[in-house]
């Protein structure tokens, strides 16, 4: 959801730690008060880790769902300060962002992309091609055993969690890369099944009503996800946040918040659209940090029935 890129200029400055873009997966056994047989990759101290590719269980989706832990019903974001916030789009202003701790990840690389599974557990990729299970109540970070697919020395990867079918209370981690397309990471092994399409650099979201979104910075385009034939169709051009250096974007209650900034270290601005009316606003001019992976679970409130 995930969003969440710093592009050239990122692979330039990555010796001073530069970060680019950010996507997750499920606990196992519920770190953080999950349930569910999901896993996550990771094999720490005996304890598997579990993770988002589908999990056993009904139920209703949204932030209402009795399975959901309170954690999972926010919004998160990775900054390129190495930091990991909350974001409630219910509170006006930058009240809404609140900070939970640093991100201590053993890697040289920097966060590039997140997203969060139904446990409200973090799943970060770093540059490096490495994938980090991060916890939303405090920011531990956890290694994995994950492979990146393609491997070069600054790796791109956008990354959104949605559920399996409208309401149930599974779900499925998509990235999307440059170098092989759309594709599903699965859990617990972590192994990335290649779709054949939709090549380039971007990032995506998902949410309870199983629909799945993908956004382009560099022509401003968001576009929904037909997964069956992978391929794209036009929802939305937005206006002024072409070619953004740094970009992540997020979905709550059918609104989508599209945090953007023109080079590290400038505070992202957050947009949100609103699908039903089709309009655009800025939110919030400066939100004191720049984003470079956004996401949330399916147990944010679903979008309002029309």
């Amino acid at each position: 959801m995930a969003a969440r890129h710093l592009l050239l200029s990122a692979f330039l400055l990555q010796g001073t730690g530069c970060s680019c873009s950010a996507g997750t997966a499920e606990d196992e056994d519920g770190e953080d008060g999950g349930s569910s047989a999901d896993g996550g990759g990771a094999n720490t101290g005996g304890q598997g880790f579990g993770g988002g590719f589908t999990t056993g269980g009904e139920g209703t989706g949204g932030s209402t769902g009795p399975n959901c832990v309170e954690e999972a019903e926010l919004v998160y974001l990775v900054s390129y300060e190495r930091t990991l916030y909350s974001f409630d789009p219910n509170i006006p202003g930058t009240a809404a962002y609140k900070a939970i701790g640093p991100l201590n990840c053993d890697s040289f690389g920097s966060p590039q992309s997140m997203s969060v599974d139904k446990n409200g557990i973090a799943w970060v990729f770093y540059d490096s091609g490495e994938l980090f299970r991060v916890s939303t109540l405090d920011a531990t970070c956890t290694s994995t055993d994950y492979v990146h697919p393609v491997q070069n020395d600054f790796n791109q990867l956008g990354m959104g969690f949605t559920a399996t079918s409208e309401g149930a209370f599974e779900d499925r981690l998509y990235v999307v890369s440059p170098d092989f397309g759309l594709a599903t990471i699965e859990f617990p092994s972590l192994e990335v099944t290649e779709l054949n399409g939709l090549f380039g650099a971007a990032e995506l979201t998902g949410g309870p009503d199983a629909k799945l979104f993908h956004f382009e910075a560099g022509t401003a385009r968001l576009n929904e996800v037909d997964v069956s034939s992978v391929s794209a169709a036009f929802v939305h051009q937005f206006a002024g946040l072409q070619g953004t250096q740094a970009w992540a974007f997020s979905r709550y209650a059918g609104n989508f918040y599209m945090f953007t900034s023109p080079g590290v270290g400038i505070g992202s601005t957050c947009t949100m659209y609103d699908p039903i009316t089709n309009t655009e606003m800025q939110r919030d001019s400066n939100i004191g940090f720049t984003v470079v992976g956004a996401g949330q679970s399916i147990c944010v409130p679903p979008p309002i029935p029309q």
